[in-house]
Formats: structure tokens, sequence, C-alpha cells
């Protein structure tokens, strides 16, 4: 009697619970051909221009730079000044002897190192500031070694990469 005192109770609490919670969606959904929705956006005006207020103490060349990038001074009609295509990114040149050094150790190894420069300077620096001071190889260089072979950088195993990155950057850096 207990039981099936219980299952009509919980039917009769479920039972409105499950039937508004499916009414509430009501509706959710937005098909094409839906008078309230609109296909059509409105055009943004090209010619007029957003005022710029400067703070006080802000440089003149500050507050200049930006009044002409806000009026499109120098631009053609219609051109953002925000960004630019770009055909190729810049290459860098080393800064310090121990970056030549490292990186050509890493050439002749057989990393190519376009692109990646940075990240494989990074990963120096994380060498020589690991605590277990080249008892094993670096958990970084193992990542970086793994992710040069992925991207074709490398025709050598990853374990062998970051004992290239390890001991090059140990002889360069540390």
């Amino acid at each position: 009697m207990k039981k099936q005192l219980r299952a009509t109770a919980l039917v009769a609490v479920l039972v409105p619970a499950l039937t508004m919670g499916l009414t509430s969606c009501g509706k959710a959904t937005v098909s094409a051909g839906d008078p309230e929705v609109s296909a059509t956006v409105a055009p943004l005006p090209r010619d007029t221009v957003t005022a710029i207020t400067t703070t006080p103490g802000a440089s003149g060349s500050d507050a200049g730079d930006a009044a002409a990038a806000a009026t499109g001074a120098g631009a053609a009609k219609g051109q953002d000044l925000s960004g630019r295509e770009i055909s190729a990114l810049p290459e860098t040149t080393p800064e310090s002897p121990e970056e030549v050094l490292y990186l050509e150790a890493l050439r002749k190894g057989g990393i190519d190192t376009t692109g990646v420069v940075d990240q494989l300077v990074g990963t120096a620096h994380a060498v020589c500031a690991d605590p277990n001071g080249g008892q094993q190889l670096n958990v970084t260089a193992l990542a970086i070694a793994g992710q040069l072979l992925a991207q074709d950088k490398t025709k050598l195993s990853a374990e062998e990469a970051a004992k290239l990155i390890d001991s090059s950057a140990r002889k360069a850096y540390c």
C-alpha cells in the first residue's frame, strides 16, 4: 500500500513539472519563414567620424595619432586602419651571441627553426631553469620536440630532438 501511495505521489509531482518544462519552451526555435525574423541588416555609413576625447595628461603625439587614425588621414576612403594584410611573417634576427650559437646548433642537428625561434629560445631558458640540472630531459624540451615533429620541422624522433634542444641550450645558455 505504501509503495502504491509513493508511486502515485511521485507521478502527481513529476507530470505537472515535466509538462510545465515542455510548455515553457514554447516557441524557442526560429524558422526561415518566421515573419518576426528580418534577413536584412541596415548598412553602416562609412563617412561618419567618431569624436575622440583625450584625457588630461595624455601626450600630444598619442592624441594626434589617434585623431589621425579615426579621421582616416592618409588612408583611402573605406579602408580600415586597424589592420593590414601581410604576405609573410617578419624574420627576427638573433639578439645575442648565445642565441646565434643555440639556433645554429639546432639547425646543424636537423631542426628547422623558421617561425619557431621565440619558442625555441623560451625552451632554452626553461632548460637552464630546470631544477633537475640535466639529470633527465626537460619536460618543456620534450613537449616542444613533439610539436616540431608534428609540424614537420625535423626528421628526428621526438626524443632525439629533445636531447638536441637540451644539450644545445645547456652549451649556449647555462
